[in-house]
């Protein structure tokens, strides 16, 4: 296989996925050597069948909802550590006025790339006052249309912007911000793996020799991945 044609996947808490699908995956095993052993009647065995996957109906939802309500809470926690207040030090206000009206002036007389490069040449000069004054002021004033309504947000801008925010932001603050969107999605795919264990019992098949056949097959796998 291509593995430029691989969509990759973002990233997870692998710890809390490997724990919500514990219950299935032992069960399955379980099923395994009970379906595998010749000497148990057929009776026995589809009564091991139904208690292990009544175990896994019980237990992995349980797991969900523990998962859920810490990971709900770990969110909130980080996103109040990575936002960055909205007003500066007051010891800066004084700096940051007179480099506002010093820029503004001239901002009149450059172009938008010009504007643009001098805005990353302060954030790589790690130049915090400029850097806050072209992201908190510059749109006011050059992205808006004659008649006041914002213009759309270019992907330079909104990457200058990104820039600036992490100049201004502390260790705790960009490693929250790092953090944020692998418990966000860890959060998100939580469902999706507790019906994946679901599908995976719904649909099993035990073959006369004793073998397993998953009940996800390719195309209901993909659905319910796509769904999610």
């Amino acid at each position: 296989m291509n593995n430029q044609n691989q969509v990759k996947l973002p990233e997870v808490r692998q710890d809390v996925i490997d724990d919500i699908e514990q219950p299935g995956n032992s069960a399955w095993d379980d099923i395994g050597k009970v379906a595998a052993n010749t000497q148990y009647s057929t009776d026995y065995k589809l009564k091991q069948v139904r208690e292990l996957k009544a175990y896994v109906d019980s237990e992995t939802p349980q797991r969900v909802a523990e998962h859920t309500a810490k990971l709900t809470a770990e969110v909130a926690k980080l996103q109040a550590v990575a936002r960055l207040p909205i007003a500066p030090p007051l010891e800066q206000v004084p700096q940051l006025e007179y480099t506002r009206a010093a820029l503004a002036v001239r901002w009149q007389n450059m172009t938008a790339p010009d504007r643009y490069q001098e805005w990353q040449t302060a954030i790589e000069a790690k130049d915090t006052i400029a850097a806050r004054v072209y992201r908190d002021f510059l749109p006011t004033v050059f992205r808006q249309r004659p008649d006041g309504s914002p213009l759309p947000v270019d992907r330079q801008y909104e990457t200058l912007t990104a820039q600036t925010d992490d100049l201004l932001s502390t260790d705790d603050q960009r490693k929250a911000r790092a953090a944020l969107p692998i418990v966000e999605e860890t959060l998100r795919r939580l469902p999706f793996h507790a019906e994946r264990q679901k599908a995976r019992f719904e649909g099993m098949q035990i073959t006369q020799d004793g073998k397993l056949i998953d009940g996800r097959s390719a195309r209901s796998w993909q659905a319910l991945r796509d769904s999610f």
